[in-house]
């Protein structure tokens, strides 16, 4: 709906939905607000995923299929966040490239 709306009204989502009503300027700023409330939680399981990848491709796969895997990878707060912000940051350069691709393709097609 808010792709929508702002293609019709040509703005952002908070002045797309108070330019068809003044009461609905509230529903722009949820629109705004909840994706940016939610991508943390992204980024987190993005984190775990890239971690059982690289655990996979590494050879490590049997271990990480072990029930006690997981609760290590969590259990020790400052290991858990050097972990968490290694993989994060993995993520982060793998979706990028991710990104970069499928836009290549993309440009590519249209030509």
């Amino acid at each position: 709906a808010e792709i929508a709306i702002g293609r019709k009204t040509g703005q952002s989502a908070i002045n797309a939905f108070k330019s068809l009503d003044k009461r609905f300027g509230f529903i722009g700023v949820i629109a705004a607000v909840i994706p940016a409330m939610i991508l943390p939680y992204y980024s987190v399981i993005g984190g775990w995923v890239t971690k059982y990848l690289f655990a996979f491709v590494s050879g490590d796969a049997v271990a990480s299929a072990s029930d006690t895997y997981f609760t290590n990878f969590i259990a020790h707060c400052i290991t858990y966040l050097e972990k968490q912000s290694e993989s994060f940051t993995i993520f982060i350069i793998f979706a990028y490239f991710f990104v970069k691709l499928i836009s290549i393709v993309i440009c590519k097609k249209r030509r």
